[in-house]
């Protein structure tokens, strides 16, 4: 993100893309688009005002349509959807973990209201799910590439990085072979990997490529 890079305009309040209307427990939440990035307001009869309660970050193009469900808010933009969770404490920090088509898991200060860090080639397809773990510094990530992973936030510099993983073949299989007595399983796959995974205990013990 470069230094001059502008975060929002003033008195920029919605685009023509129509907005989303969700309701959480007492409290009506309305979020909107403004070009790039998309705002969230707390509405309603209750609140007197629409106070602006979370904006989000800057996305690659326009947004062209919008839509909430829980905790979620999803943006489309061109040919992709980005994902966002929305406002997590990690280490104290409200945190949103964001990823798209690339398999690039970014991470934004909402308090700082700045790019913290990137995982860069945190997984090799497209990123399916974020979700941060409830009072803990955790974040998972499942893709297209047939994998979940978690990530944990106990650096000073607040960078994630692996902690733990499950990982199969992100292409079909080309040949399989029982091995040990038949306790495991020899694989390679059109990934150009070779696999060897246990029966017993349900996981890949080995992986080269």
């Amino acid at each position: 993100m470069g230094i001059f890079e502008p975060f929002r305009a003033i008195g920029y309040i919605t685009s023509t893309v129509p907005l989303s209307v969700q309701r959480l427990g007492t409290e009506t939440f309305v979020t909107v688009s403004v070009g790039k990035a998309w705002q969230i307001y707390n509405g309603g009869i209750i609140c007197a005002k629409l106070n602006l309660v979370l904006v989000g970050p800057q996305l690659p193009k326009k947004i062209r349509a919008l839509a909430s469900y829980r905790d979620y808010t999803f943006a489309a933009y061109v040919n992709d959807i980005a994902v966002f969770k929305r406002a997590h404490q990690v280490y104290g920090q409200p945190l949103l973990a964001s990823g798209g088509s690339s398999g690039v898991i970014s991470i934004w200060n909402l308090e700082k209201r700045r790019l913290q860090s990137v995982i860069r080639e945190a997984h090799d397809n497209s990123i399916i799910s974020l979700h941060f773990f409830a009072n803990e510094p955790v974040l998972m990530s499942s893709s297209a590439d047939n994998s979940i992973k978690m990530w944990i936030f106990d650096t000073s510099d607040g960078d994630p990085h692996l902690l733990r993983f499950r990982t199969g073949h992100c292409a079909p299989p080309l040949c399989i072979s029982f091995y040990a007595n038949g306790r495991h399983i020899l694989s390679v796959g059109q990934d150009r990997a070779f696999r060897l995974c246990s029966l017993i205990q349900v996981l890949c013990v080995s992986c080269i490529g």
